[in-house]
């Protein structure tokens, strides 16, 4: 049985990239074990699907769940 994806806000996924920025070095790999123990179930795949559109991600309001022409 496939997983099914969960969608998750712009506003979490500027917060990883805000982490990923300041506290990970840049290095996006670190994002996951550190949002596992605040309890966000993400991939380090997603972080660094979400590291590569930073700049999208971040021209989005908050309250959205995708990026405009997403596919």
């Amino acid at each position: 049985m496939p997983t099914q994806r969960k969608l998750v806000e712009i506003s979490l996924k500027q917060q990883g990239i805000d982490w990923v920025e300041s506290e990970g070095g840049r290095v996006h790999s670190r994002a996951e074990p550190h949002f596992c123990q605040v309890g966000w179930r993400v991939s380090a795949a997603a972080y660094r699907k979400w590291w590569r559109d930073r700049a999208r991600i971040r021209a989005e309001p908050v309250a959205r769940f995708r990026l405009i022409g997403g596919g």
